[in-house]
């Protein structure tokens, strides 16, 4: 689908016509439609309200509620999404608008926490989240090999110490609690080597809020005292990237341990979420401006350097046409040098008597090689052909402006 239709626009068409009516426009699925209306905080008519609604009993319609912070206002965002904006194709004869956003950043962070609730701390890891399904494998995979080859520390599990397990279960407690309204998200691990220490393994985790990637990882130290001494106590720190403002610390504190801190948390994760997106549209409008700059100015100089080529394709068409006809006058004008240095032979003294006879048959030839070269001895068509009228393809000027 090629269709670029917004949140509203889509809440529009589900509530006018049948979802299986729309896959048929859109050349999608109704359960393709369906899932996207999901995703964008879309509701949709309930199983038979286009029944209700055909026999004229009432039906209810509900408002478009806000959208989830980080999610485009774009549900089928057309090729920029598949392809990003820089390799998408420029219009010039669009009109280019700045992104908008009417909603407020703290109204649509309250409306995403509403629909939240209240986000417990999980005690254990019991109910692992799926996207802790990939590294708690692991760790199985490694306990198992481990408590067989106890001489080996290669498969020990890497995150059997408390304070990872706190971790794990952090994780995973922001991880159901954004599983609520829609969003996915994974933990993942990544590997450090240190001087002196080796390699550590440090847990990290996404979330994918609407349309925006949100991350967080856990400080670590990295001396092998301090590393120690961190796997006994429970002092964790958190620090969530946003990659405009600075990185943004959440840390530990006497009677507020980060479990308590949770719905803080993920509200300055949803806050996060919505300002990259401003930004990331921000600075994809001003990239499409500084473009539709350069293809205008591409145009600008393309158009310039016709006007050159016609200028001196100009040039060389006159300067052709003034050799033309400057070579033909030169050669009249030898013929008739040639023709009155004949008469002034002909007054020499010596022209008479016995060089008659010779002078006779030179003037004859000398006079018919005076005819060969004068133009105006040739047929009247040769001399108007020789001045070529100027092409209609180099008679028109080419602007010059920068305008499209």
């Amino acid at each position: 689908m090629n269709a670029i239709v917004s949140r509203a626009e889509l809440y529009k068409l589900v509530w006018s016509e049948p979802r299986t009516t729309l896959a048929m426009q859109f050349k999608i699925s109704d359960v393709a439609i369906g899932k996207h209306c999901r995703r964008a905080n879309i509701p949709m008519p309930p199983p038979g309200y286009w029944a209700r609604k055909q026999s004229g009993k009432p039906v209810v319609q509900p408002e478009l509620p806000l959208r989830l912070p980080g999610e485009k206002e774009q549900v089928f965002p057309g090729e920029e999404k598949r392809y990003g904006w820089d390799s998408r194709t420029e219009n010039l004869n669009e009109v280019l608008s700045p992104p908008v956003f009417p909603d407020e950043i703290e109204l649509l962070v309250a409306e995403a926490a509403r629909r939240m609730g209240r986000i417990p701390a999980c005690r254990d890891l019991c109910n692992p989240h799926p996207g802790l399904k990939r590294i708690l494998e692991d760790e199985s995979h490694r306990r198992e090999v481990w408590e067989k080859e106890r001489f080996s520390d290669y498969y020990k599990p890497y995150f059997d110490a408390p304070n990872f397990q706190r971790q794990l279960r952090f994780i995973n407690s922001i991880l159901w609690g954004f599983d609520r309204i829609g969003c996915k998200g994974r933990g993942y691990v990544v590997e450090e080597s240190f001087h002196g220490i080796g390699t550590l393994h440090f847990l990290r985790c996404g979330v994918c809020i609407g349309s925006t990637d949100v991350g967080f990882g856990f400080l670590e130290t990295t001396t092998r005292k301090a590393v120690k001494k961190a796997s006994r106590e429970s002092v964790m720190t958190l620090r969530i990237s946003t990659y405009s403002d600075g990185d943004l610390d959440w840390r530990d504190q006497p009677g507020n341990r980060l479990e308590k801190q949770l719905a803080d948390i993920i509200r300055t994760m949803l806050d996060v979420a919505e300002r990259s997106l401003r930004l990331d549209a921000t600075r994809q409008y001003e990239r499409r401006v500084e473009r539709r700059q350069e293809m205008l100015d591409a145009i600008a100089k393309e158009r310039r350097e016709d006007e050159k080529r016609r200028l001196e394709a100009i040039a060389r068409h006159h300067r052709a046409n003034r050799e033309a006809l400057r070579s033909l006058a030169n050669e009249h004008q030898a013929a008739c040098h040639v023709r009155n240095f004949v008469h002034a032979v002909r007054e020499h003294p010596e022209c008479t008597g016995a060089n008659l006879v010779t002078f006779s048959e030179w003037e004859r030839k000398v006079l018919e090689f005076a005819d060969s070269i004068d133009p105006l001895e040739q047929p009247i068509s040769n001399i108007f052909s020789a001045f070529k009228d100027l092409p209609a393809s180099l008679k028109q000027s080419v602007p010059t402006s920068s305008t499209a």
